[in-house]
């Protein structure tokens, strides 16, 4: 193989890896910035309610014989109803068939449930899906 061969594989070899390095760091850093917007917190709240409340509460937050309807408006959506709701969900309430959720669900996930919780009175399923 002459010297002028070896310097054209050794160049094509070193572009193909910067190029790949430079094109995974860009795949890397899109799939870090998915936005966070209401409608994504909304929805991941749902998901997390309905494998971890909706047993007890219903698939739309009705109630049942066990659990209490949470579409009424004493949830609205203030902060300070969802650090309520947040802290009833994680710490559960004594004396009740309402089991706390901290240590089963992550602190994040429980604050997604809060934010679903609150906003069932308001019915935005209709604003989040188009």
């Amino acid at each position: 193989m002459s010297t002028k061969n070896t310097v054209w594989i050794f160049f094509v070899l070193i572009i193909g890896v910067f190029g790949m390095f430079f094109f995974g760091m860009l795949w890397i850093r899109s799939s870090r910035d998915v936005p966070v917007t209401p409608q994504s917190i909304f929805l991941e709240g749902k998901l997390l309610y309905l494998t971890s409340c909706a047993k007890c509460h219903g698939n739309r937050g009705e109630g049942s014989r066990m659990a209490p309807s949470l579409r009424h408006s004493v949830w609205t959506d203030s902060a300070q109803s969802k650090a309520s709701l947040a802290t009833i969900i994680s710490l559960g309430i004594p004396g009740t068939l309402m089991d706390g959720w901290q240590g089963k669900l992550q602190k994040n996930d429980i604050q997604k449930i809060a934010y679903y919780v609150a906003n069932l009175a308001k019915d935005p399923i209709k604003k989040c899906v188009k």
